[in-house]
């Protein structure tokens, strides 16, 4: 469901070409998509993503506020780095 909704944000980062739709999807489309989504430069701007989002600890940042907001404080046991 939310999966138009990543694929337009990777391709404004330039990670990937942009997302085709359902109704405009066809075999000769989607061919020149992979192709496009394989490329040197796509390849790199992911590998650049990828590189920015382990920075972020993501993960991290996200079991923190779940415990913020279910135990009200953050809580060490539940979660081991």
């Amino acid at each position: 469901a939310d999966q138009p909704f990543w694929a337009w944000r990777a391709h404004l980062t330039g990670a990937n070409p942009p997302p085709i739709s359902p109704s405009e999807l066809s075999v000769a489309r989607l061919c020149y998509a992979l192709e496009q989504a394989l490329a040197p430069e796509y390849r790199q701007r992911a590998a650049n993503v990828s590189a920015q989002m382990q920075v972020e600890k993501g993960v991290v940042a996200a079991v923190e506020q779940i415990e913020r907001r279910y135990f009200g404080t953050k809580q060490e046991a539940l979660f081991t780095r």
